[in-house]
């Protein structure tokens, strides 16, 4: 296992010089993603997945880099060395934000360089520190890549500044409209801030966007290739339907988002239904919502196929937030129609005809739960589009088809 630490910066070179790593025929990729890939509780780790996955059927080289002190990053040894066999990944770094203080002379100097930098307050947070950018740097010292992806604009600035070897192809993944994400601090300015977030986004050669709104607003304003690039999922409405046993399935991390939203769900919306439907909750919002007779709570569920398969309707009753809710495709990859509030469908690339109900009021989205439940040609009507929907737009094979054109492969018919 290769990876850094606090204590050496130490890379190795793997035996081959620069000419013949030049001269090797096969995609290498840097992919820098900051979260533990083994917490796969958020929508963020379900993309870095599809990725990963993509570059390992396409045989694609890759290295990836974590940072474990800003978000959490794999814990232990043993969590390494599943992640680097699960993932297909030669090599795993760690790009720490500062020096162990064991290691005396760098960190002093980190402490110098940090204490010298400009900050501006008015904007969201730049992620990258001296030490990482250092440690970053001396990586690309010994690697000839073909691309790197950084995931974040938070981490965007690890490539200004560097005339990096081989002049690979510079992909940043945008996971978030971070303007959005930080506009209710008190000291951002929105105008600095939406500023300092396209200007991040200008330094590399094309932009990916999670949904059509944000690929719409970065297009606007960035002069480099923004491209929906979508979370996709397998065509999971195959799988056999067992007997339902939920009439509602909620699925959810406890961000501040979806605390919020869930709140909002349980204390206006489930007292008008709470005595005609089964509930199932899944993920770590469970933490944030009372019990009740009918609500089965699943804090972690590693699979969750055979929950999917028992429940007849999926419910997002997102309030704020940006982005394409994951869960909502996920839903609608398995056929089940989906109660949401306008938040809930945001980044969808159509708002009609697409297997979901909104509903912005809690009376009303208590209404369209009864109908769904109560009209049996509705809701079949209803799974039909989520059917259809999922497929022209979040198929696997579409992710797969947008992610052969940027890296212009060409895949023979048969």
């Amino acid at each position: 296992m290769e990876y850094y630490d606090h204590f050496s910066y130490k890379i190795k070179c793997y035996g081959r010089s620069f000419k013949e790593r030049r001269s090797i025929k096969m995609n290498r990729v840097l992919y820098f993603f900051p979260h533990n890939l083994m917490d796969n509780d958020m929508g963020c780790i379900r993309r870095a997945w599809m990725l990963l996955n993509y570059f390992k059927e396409r045989n694609f080289q890759v290295d990836l880099a974590y940072s474990d002190d800003f978000w959490e990053g794999p814990s232990t040894e043993e969590e390494l060395n599943e992640l680097k066999k699960k993932a297909g990944v030669k090599n795993i770094f760690k790009l720490n934000k500062k020096p162990d203080k064991t290691a005396v002379f760098n960190y002093l100097k980190y402490k110098l360089l940090t204490t010298f930098a400009k900050k501006n307050k008015k904007s969201f947070p730049d992620l990258v520190t001296p030490y990482n950018r250092s440690l970053f740097n001396k990586l690309l010292m010994v690697n000839n890549y073909d691309y790197i992806i950084i995931s974040y604009a938070y981490w965007a600035n690890f490539i200004r500044h560097k005339k990096i070897m081989g002049r690979p192809r510079l992909l940043i993944d945008t996971h978030d409209f971070l303007t959005s994400q930080e506009q209710n601090k008190p000291e951002l300015d929105l105008g600095v801030t939406f500023g300092d977030e396209v200007e991040r986004l200008r330094l590399f050669d094309e932009v990916w966007a999670v949904s059509a709104e944000e690929q719409y607003v970065f297009g606007q304003f960035c002069k480099n290739r923004v491209r929906l690039i979508p979370i996709a999922f397998k065509d999971n409405y195959q799988y056999e339907r067992q007997n339902v046993q939920y009439d509602l399935i909620y699925v959810a991390s406890d961000n501040e988002h979806n605390i919020r939203s869930a709140k909002w769900f349980f204390n206006l919306v489930f007292p008008l239904i709470k005595d005609k439907v089964n509930i199932c909750v899944i993920g770590k919002i469970t933490g944030y919502i009372p019990d009740y007779p009918n609500l089965t709570k699943v804090p972690y569920a590693e699979n969750l196929n055979n929950y999917y398969t028992q429940s007849r309707l999926a419910i997002c009753p997102m309030l704020s937030g940006t982005g394409v809710k994951v869960k909502v495709l996920e839903a609608l990859s398995y056929g089940i129609p989906v109660i949401a509030s306008p938040r809930g469908v945001d980044g969808l690339v159509n708002k009609t005809d697409n297997g979901c109900l909104i509903a912005d009021t809690s009376k009303s989205f208590a209404t369209c739960i009864e109908q769904l439940i109560d009209d049996s040609g509705k809701y079949a009507c209803l799974r039909k589009q989520a059917m259809a929907f999922f497929e022209n737009h979040y198929s696997e094979q579409k992710f797969y088809d947008v992610m052969d054109d940027v890296f212009n492969i060409k895949i023979p018919s048969h």
